[in-house]
């Protein structure tokens, strides 16, 4: 494996996803006024709808915007279509698929026609499974992608973090002996 391949599969693993700022910005913000107008990179307008669902339900409207407000299906998208190399996206892709594959077997409706009790029974399974190491890479990947996506989005960070802007400037070319130990 190259070090190219390995440094992306370490970014989009499951134990965390970490993007330098300036690819955040190159992706551009999530927002949801993009939502009604946005066509998907890497999904098909089903495979889209079904991650909206997805996501909404991992991280829902509650008193603050959601995680389908939030736009984080496009974050998703733009991450895979951006970063990930084929095999990467054929099997976030596939995951998609199983869960409409399990929702058909254990309901007999796709996920997007069961009520919201059966789909959340749904994910807490996948996430069962993800917790023993059973085929729950995926359901973790999209967790994982889901919350970074949301908290680094305008919504998640304004409104469900609070993040107010601090204005100034960060040197990080200070002499030690001008702030000793004490580093604000």
């Amino acid at each position: 494996m190259d070090r190219r391949k390995a440094l992306i599969n370490m970014s989009l693993s499951a134990a965390g996803i970490s993007l330098s700022t300036s690819l955040i910005a190159a992706l551009g913000s999530c927002e949801s006024k993009k939502q009604l107008s946005y066509k998907a990179l890497t999904f098909s307008a089903n495979e889209d709808a079904l991650l909206q669902e997805l996501v909404e339900l991992i991280i829902p409207t509650t008193d603050t915007p959601g995680a389908k407000a939030a736009g984080v299906n496009q974050y998703i998208d733009r991450v895979l279509s951006m970063v990930s190399d084929a095999p990467e996206k054929e099997a976030f892709i596939s995951g998609l698929q199983t869960i409409h594959i399990l929702s058909q077997k254990q309901f007999g409706h796709t996920f997007l026609k069961l009520s919201q009790e059966d789909q959340i029974k749904l994910l807490q399974q996948l996430e069962s499974e993800s917790r023993t190491g059973q085929s729950g890479s995926f359901f973790s990947l999209l967790k994982s992608m889901t919350i970074y996506g949301y908290y680094t989005s305008e919504i998640g960070a304004s409104q469900e973090l609070m993040y107010v802007h601090a204005t100034g400037t960060y040197d990080g070319d200070i002499p030690y002996s001008e702030v000793g130990k004490n580093y604000y």
